[in-house]
């Protein structure tokens, strides 16, 4: 039983899973920025045509952003997530590792991508320069 629809938490969570899995395939490791902004950008339409499906025709110019549709503390913890996700694959992949030691080249397949993103992100991605990512988004 997936008991995850019937949680009340935080909507940001879903999408930071999603870009964390995303960051360390080949293409988001190549170009974190791009990847970010186009799943962020994605996200906010999904959010959008939900909310116009329960409203009538929104016109276009008074669509939210982002940032808008996002609490504040959403906004401001999503970096942190962001790396907690990596943090906490790279933790089960090091655990499946030493449990199943035969599978070491596939876990890793997994663990060295997360560590290289955990790294870059947590060196080059301040965070008012991933608010100002989200606050970008339309």
């Amino acid at each position: 039983i997936d008991f995850g629809d019937a949680t009340y938490s935080y909507s940001i969570n879903e999408i930071v899973i999603a870009i964390a899995y995303g960051l360390i395939c080949p293409f988001g490791l190549k170009n974190p920025e791009v990847l970010l902004k186009t799943m962020l950008s994605a996200y906010c339409h999904s959010i959008r045509t939900s909310n116009e499906k329960n409203e009538d025709k929104v016109e276009e110019s008074s669509r939210k952003s982002l940032y808008e549709y996002l609490s504040p503390l959403e906004v401001t913890s999503f970096r942190l997530l962001l790396v907690i996700r990596l943090a906490t694959s790279i933790t089960m992949g090091h655990y499946s590792m030493l449990k199943n030691p035969e599978n070491i080249a596939y876990l890793e397949l997994h663990a060295v991508p997360a560590r290289t993103m955990l790294h870059y992100i947590w060196s080059n991605w301040s965070n008012n320069s991933v608010i100002d990512m989200i606050q970008s988004i339309e």
